[in-house]
């Protein structure tokens, strides 16, 4: 399944239901250029995930960390932890997401693999992330694992139960991968930062002023526009205007409303600029971008 836009909340945390309830695992294909954006934003989830690259390379980043992956190697994602993909300078590139619940390896409440082997390993928050290469010989038996795991999930005859055993052996090796090696180690996203990321998911499309987001914070002005900058890269204007264009694509793809009502929906200032951000971003106008994908479909 092609991934090109991430349902999230005010949050960023995504909505997307990964598997079925009997079954929360899922694997998804994402070519980064499909993404109105040209890039994957930054989200997060209570799943856990991992990453492999399929074609081209891949930037990463995790919470204050950026590392570049090419073919084949990977990237483990914990819980809760706000990532973004981007296409490496040159490359047109894609890679495998695998997301599943923590309950897949865990297994029952109060079990012994829980407490000692899972809980330990979510919870500190000592290990946001870690890239997998194929050079290395311990996380290369990750990735053949990753590996088996998404031929048999998407073959005819997929066999959960051997899903859920590979999972669970590719788990023992991050862990005591980790455990030998040490985990990386990472600046956590300040809590006044989360706070400006939900802030702005809520107004972006009422109008976002940086006055108002310092007194929501209790920050300064020029702290806000720093520490943002600082933890995710961007401006908050350009944070803005992507959330506005992502909503803008999501409308145009499953709705009929017209391009000035879609427009205003989601904060442009006019038809116009919209029309003139979204090219600049998407390559097409909003009504060709509309039944460009309308006629893929």
């Amino acid at each position: 399944m092609q991934v090109k836009d991430i349902r999230l909340d005010e949050t960023r945390r995504e909505l997307t239901q990964h598997g079925t309830p009997d079954f929360p695992l899922a694997i998804y294909t994402t070519r980064i250029s499909r993404n109105v954006l040209g890039l994957i934003d930054w989200h997060w989830h209570k799943e856990l995930q991992f990453c492999m690259v399929t074609s081209g390379r891949v930037d990463f980043s995790v919470n204050r960390a950026t590392f570049t992956l090419g073919v084949g190697d990977g990237l483990f994602v914990n819980a809760d932890q706000l990532h973004m993909a981007a296409n490496h300078p040159g490359t047109d590139s894609s890679y495998l997401c695998l997301d599943f619940d923590p309950h897949m390896i865990a297994g029952f409440a109060g079990s012994a693999v829980r407490k000692r082997y899972v809980e330990p390993f979510i919870a500190d928050g000592s290990a946001p992330y870690l890239p997998l290469s194929r050079g290395d010989t311990e996380q290369a038996r990750v990735l053949g694992l990753l590996g088996q795991i998404c031929d048999n999930y998407q073959g005819a005859d997929r066999d959960e139960l051997l899903i859920t055993i590979w999972l669970s052996t590719a788990w023992h090796q991050l862990t005591q991968a980790l455990a030998r090696k040490g985990r990386p180690r990472s600046e956590h996203m300040r809590p006044q930062v989360r706070e400006m990321i939900a802030y702005v998911n809520e107004h972006y499309a009422d109008g976002v002023t940086l006055d108002a987001l310092a007194r929501h914070v209790g920050f300064a002005k020029g702290t806000c526009c720093r520490e943002f900058k600082r933890q995710l890269g961007c401006t908050i204007s350009s944070y803005v205007l992507n959330l506005r264009l992502q909503e803008a694509s999501r409308l145009l793809e499953g709705t009929d409303e017209s391009i000035s009502r879609i427009a205003s929906a989601c904060g442009f200032s006019s038809s116009s600029y919209f029309i003139t951000r979204f090219k600049e971003r998407s390559g097409d106008t909003p009504r060709a971008y509309r039944q460009r994908f309308r006629g893929a479909r």
